[in-house]
């Protein structure tokens, strides 16, 4: 996210929700600030202060809930070098400015800490032809369940079966950088191939890599050792085929994904939009 390939929507969105970020100065709840949540990119309304440290209070527990399971799973390894499910999270709790100390007071506490939350994904049907995945942490499935219906009450979106929306997604790994250096669009491809990336896509300041979710932590470690600044990182769901939608399903889609957002157990949520 390359020459009018799937992933043309995070290009677009992406790239314009970053700018829109730098020039209001504006950072959205989820998904490493960058006005990034599951790819919905409308969080654009002005929060007073202590909201906005409430949802920072949030999004790192959010950050911290993702390291301990990726240790519970992998049978108490609390060090990233090693575990790599740990280390993409302590990537992403870095890049939504967690800070350092925060981080280690984790991996260090993380065995200490009765913790039973499950990673969950379900799948939802919303307004005209959208459809959209909602990644929960929780401990208990009913509860979140109950918040999340209560949450998105009379809005145009319901359940649906599992694989019912997740067989028009695909995961990806998506890097999103600049370059202290002015580098043209055949010196980016060529830096891709070096990586390991699978493509590369400029958008105006911004070059967009993406690759295979194995191979996200190298090529992400491969970029910055090329002097790239990484603006956006993360393993996300990418839609296949995203479709367009009117202003009216668009401003539908955002409420209902805000309102999710702003719940506790969900981390992400992903929109099969352009």
């Amino acid at each position: 996210v390359y020459a009018m390939s799937n992933y043309t929507f995070v290009r677009k969105k992406l790239a314009s929700g970053i700018r829109a970020c730098l020039q209001h100065e504006q950072w959205s709840i989820f998904d490493q600030k960058q006005c990034m949540a599951g790819h919905s990119k409308w969080s654009n309304i002005r929060q007073t202060e202590g909201a906005e440290d409430q949802q920072e209070a949030t999004l790192f527990a959010k950050m911290a809930g993702l390291m301990r399971l990726a240790i519970r799973e992998n049978n108490g390894n609390n060090n990233p070098k090693t575990n790599t499910a740990l280390a993409r999270a302590v990537e992403m709790a870095k890049g939504n400015t967690m800070p350092v100390a925060a981080i280690e007071r984790v991996l260090a506490s993380a065995n200490k800490t009765q913790d039973n939350a499950r990673k969950i994904q379900l799948e939802y049907r919303g307004p005209s032809a959208t459809f959209l995945l909602v990644d929960l942490l929780t401990d208990n499935i009913m509860r979140s369940k109950t918040l999340i219906n209560t949450a998105i009450k009379k809005r145009r979106i319901q359940e649906i079966g599992k694989g019912k929306a997740r067989h028009l997604f695909e995961e990806k790994g998506i890097i999103i950088v600049n370059s202290s250096t002015p580098v043209d669009s055949d010196a980016a491809m060529e830096h891709a191939i070096e990586v390991g990336a699978e493509d590369v896509i400029q958008d105006e300041e911004f070059y967009e890599f993406t690759c295979a979710p194995e191979d996200f932590l190298n090529v992400k470690q491969g970029l910055e050792n090329l002097n790239y600044n990484v603006s956006y990182s993360s393993v996300d769901f990418v839609p296949i085929s995203p479709v367009t939608i009117s202003p009216e399903d668009e401003k539908e889609l955002e409420i209902i994904t805000q309102k999710l957002e702003d719940l506790a157990d969900v981390s992400k949520v992903y929109a099969n939009v352009e």
